[in-house]
C-alpha cells in the first residue's frame, strides 16, 4: 500500500515533467530548424 501510494505521485510528476516539456523541446527544434533555414537562405546566395 504505502510502495504504490509512494510510486503514485512520483510517476505523476515525472508524467507531468515530460508532457510539460514536450511543447517546450518541439518549440526548440522548431525554432533551430527554422533559423538554420534562414542562414542557408541567407549564406547561400552571399556566398
Amino acid at each position: 500500500m504505502v510502495v504504490s501510494v509512494q510510486a503514485g505521485p512520483g510517476d505523476f510528476a515525472t508524467w507531468a515533467a515530460l508532457i510539460l516539456a514536450l511543447p517546450i523541446i518541439v518549440l526548440v527544434l522548431m525554432l533551430g530548424l527554422q533559423f538554420a533555414e534562414l542562414q542557408l537562405h541567407f549564406i547561400a546566395p552571399l556566398g
